[in-house]
């Protein structure tokens, strides 16, 4: 019977391919991404804890260790506890070339916590805490990444009980992690003290206890982990935290200043919580594919029945009961379903490799996502919901129209049964693919919203590359200070380069410390209120980015001397402290988060605001500190002509100035920005395809409807003709049909859309979820398309000969 309509069964294969195949990849995404255990021991249990200060509107702060050790000594939520320190870059060597690695600094027992055994070796014990240096860059036992371990060291087992340098220290080798090991945990940019959180390290080191006594509460730098006690719960814990928050605002006067409470997240929820909107509503995207697939595959069933009806009178009429007519029709839709099904999955797999490689990285497990046993149950499912969407109308239908119906019924007039129902199909189509358009079209306004933004600076023109000083060999502030000097005097003097400076953290970076300001020293609200980001800058850093100077100027040589005691702000610290003033030559008084000391520093210089954390809407401030030997900068460089002769030309001087010092992390300030508009466009692209496939098929639907509505009125439109009716006129008859299901559909879609665009406005930036434009433009994009489809078959019925047709008939 397929073979007897080849075209038919193909059409119906691939529509219902493309609507499942979506569909299963997006369910394979939220699956992996938003329902699947995270590869810990016991993982429901575990929680995120964090610090909010309300004074400030901070929430995901980092805890201090002297907070972490009231947390421990003081509840009994959590049977245990954990904590990492954000990963920072060191220089590993051993003999052999210098390479630039993460090292990521944990509680002794984090990984039993975890549940993460070694492949070779072990991993930390309790006297790790003991033996571990009393701070980060001191000599203490390290694990090692499986990937460092097979890259640098070919997989030795020998490695064990090796000494490598870490920046100059040495450390000695204790265990590898096991192959795939990824430290899956949250981050928010910009949080106090935060760094970015790099938590895929090459090397894992213990932070010790023994030294948070010591550490002031402002210096939060940990991320803390709790497992729940047997038997208490999520409710129980957070209220013995509030608590506990209590009496820290009551004995700290930090705590009291920012009005810290604090937060107990399920660690699930806190990974994928900033993706869970953007995954849930393309998964309700595709469904929607789906279902203008269905309704797709409703009309052309609808369609082929009746061209079928004297063969279903013929199979009455030799003793059929309408239950064998419904399993027949049943039947022939499932293998169709089926077929569409398998095609599907192979769609599927390419799709997913397609999400996969344009996923933003801050999209957990995005790597695991694969078809398996899982995936493939809910493709069987898919297509057995929709063999009943699309099949049982048709095949009730069939069943329950009376032979002599049947018989007496011509195969043309056959055709025109139905009509209702294929109307509705197209205008629910039409509706759908409306909804799908106008969510595409607001998240594409958002994109290029985006990247219209004034960031403050030409982030394409700007080369960076990364160069870390760790401890030991430049533990000497005056050699940090010479290496420096000595890079800026060669960049300075090479012709490739135009201009070049120093800074860190860089915009868009994803890092970055937050530190509390105001006009004195004590005695004001504002140190409970007031929060900049900090930027240690050096010579040339403002000349490079082209930052706009608004008052006074910006760091120079003369400054050197008094590095510690000048700054320059951007004009939301200006016009905060000193509203309608000037503010160059006034104080500015910052409090260091490791001693609490609170310095002066005079304002020798307004900037323009350089965005640092968004690239639209508010942010926190920034104020750059004038730093000549610092461990960690980012050289920014302005080049003369292209980027690759200025990259040969750092790693040339970078190494000439010192082989033990690699440059990593090169790349232009525009992958920067790239990195931050990632989610916006991940979301855009695929919105946007699911919304030209949907309008493909609503178009191709609504032709069929009218083509079918021309062959069904053939007759009729000859006769017509022959009475005289001109071109026009039957264009205008035959397009009327068409425009009524369009003007239906727009109107219901236009509606639905409203409501899904107030849904997903989490998602937009800069752009209202009523925004007129785009409800305007895609209402008009899709009314074009059914002009079109409904015009080509209204054109070819005013072109019919009415003697051909008459004779015919």
């Amino acid at each position: 019977m397929f073979r007897r309509s080849p075209s038919f069964a193909a059409l119906v294969v691939l529509t219902m391919a493309v609507g499942i195949g979506g569909t299963v990849a997006m369910f394979s995404v939220v699956d992996k991404v938003l329902f699947t255990d995270l590869p810990y021991r016991d993982p429901a249990r575990i929680a995120m804890i964090w610090n909010r200060h309300a004074a400030t509107g901070s929430d995901k702060v980092q805890i201090s260790g002297p907070d972490f050790l009231d947390y421990r000594e003081q509840t009994s939520s959590f049977e245990e506890l954990a904590f990492l320190h954000n990963a920072t870059d060191n220089t590993l060597t051993d003999g052999e070339r210098a390479e630039q690695v993460d090292v990521g600094y944990v509680s002794a027992n984090f990984f039993r916590f975890l549940g993460v055994e070694a492949t070779v070796g072990r991993t930390f014990s309790a006297e790790e805490d003991a033996t571990a240096g009393n701070s980060i860059g001191e000599v203490g036992p390290a694990v090692i990444s499986h990937g460092l371990w097979a890259r640098r060291y070919g997989s030795d087992p020998g490695v064990l009980g090796r000494t490598v340098y870490l920046s100059g220290r040495p450390v000695q080798i204790l265990g590898v992690t096991p192959p795939g090991f990824r430290l899956i945990l949250p981050y928010t940019p910009g949080a106090a003290m935060s760094s970015g959180a790099n938590d895929d390290a090459d090397v894992w080191r213990v932070l010790p206890e023994r030294a948070f006594p010591d550490m002031p509460r402002s210096m939060a730098v940990i991320r803390v982990l709790g497992r729940l006690a047997p038997g208490m719960t999520l409710s129980d814990a957070r209220h013995e935290f509030d608590r506990l928050a209590d009496r820290l605002r009551g004995s700290h006067q930090v705590h009291q200043e920012r009005e810290t409470s604090i937060e107990i997240v399920p660690l699930h929820a806190e990974v994928v919580g900033h993706v869970r909107a953007i995954i849930l509503a393309l998964f309700g995207g595709v469904a929607v594919v789906l279902l203008i697939a269905c309704a797709n595959v409703a009309n052309l069933i609808s369609v082929q029945s009746n061209k079928r009806s004297q063969e279903i009178a013929v199979r009455f009429a030799l003793g059929a009961r309408p239950g064998r007519i419904v399993r027949q029709c049943l039947t022939e839709h499932a293998l169709l379903a089926g077929a569409g099904a398998l095609l599907g999955i192979v769609f599927a797999h390419v799709l997913i490799r397609a999400i996969v490689g344009i996923a933003p990285p801050n999209v957990p497990m995005i790597d695991r996502v694969v078809i398996d046993l899982r995936t493939l149950g809910f493709a069987i499912v898919v297509a057995t919901a929709t063999t009943l969407m699309f099949g049982l109308w048709p095949a009730f239908r069939a069943a329950s129209t009376p032979t002599a119906t049947h018989l007496s019924t011509t195969a043309r007039s056959a055709i025109g049964r139905g009509n209702r129902f294929r109307s509705g199909m197209v205008t629910a189509e039409i509706a759908l693919s409306l909804v799908l358009l106008v969510a595409g079209g607001l998240l594409i306004r958002s994109f290029v919203e985006l990247q219209a933004a004034n960031l403050g600076f030409e982030p394409a023109k700007v080369f960076t590359a990364r160069i870390a000083l760790g401890p030991g060999k430049y533990n000497d502030e005056a050699l940090r200070r010479r290496y420096w000097d000595a890079l800026k005097e060669e960049l300075d003097r090479h012709p490739a380069i135009e201009s070049a400076g120093f800074a860190w953290p860089l915009p868009f970076s994803g890092q970055g410390a937050e530190v509390p300001y105001d006009t004195s020293a004590s005695g004001s609200p504002g140190w409970g209120r007031n929060v900049a980001f900090t930027t240690s800058a050096f010579l040339g850093y403002f000349e490079t980015m082209k930052a706009e100077v608004l008052e006074g100027r910006v760091f120079q040589e003369r400054d050197l001397a008094r590095a510690g005691e000048i700054a320059v702000v951007d004009d939301g610290v200006a016009e905060r402290l000193y509203p309608g003033g000037l503010a160059v030559g006034r104080m500015l008084w910052v409090e260091d988060s490791r001693s609490r000391v609170r310095r002066p520093l005079e304002i020798i210089g307004v900037v323009r605001h350089i965005r640092h954390s968004h690239a639209v809407g508010a942010e926190r401030e920034v104020i750059y500190r004038l730093v000549p030997a610092a461990r960690n900068l980012a050289v920014v460089v302005q080049a003369a002509g292209g980027t690759d002769p200025v990259i040969a030309e750092l790693r040339r001087i970078s190494g000439a100035l010192d082989p033990d010092v690699p440059l990593f992390d090169e790349r232009t300030l525009a992958s920067y920005v790239d990195d931050h508009v990632a989610p916006t466009r991940f979301t855009m692209t695929l919105a946007a395809t699911f919304g030209a496939v949907s309008l493909l098929m609503a178009t191709v639907g609504l032709y069929g409807v009218v083509s079918y509505t021309v062959s069904q009125r053939t007759p009729e439109l000859g006769v017509r003709i022959a009475l005289g009716a001109g071109e026009g006129s039957i264009v205008r008859l035959v397009m009327g049909r068409g425009l009524v299901m369009v003007g239906i559909g727009l109107a219901v879609g236009l509606v639905v859309a409203y409501g899904v665009a107030r849904a997903i406005g989490g998602l937009l930036v800069e752009v209202p979820a009523s925004d007129p434009l785009t409800f305007g433009l895609t209402a008009a994009l899709l009314a074009a398309s059914a002009l079109v489809a409904s015009y080509v078959p209204a054109r070819r019925a005013a072109s019919l000969d009415p003697a051909v047709t008459l004779r015919a008939e």
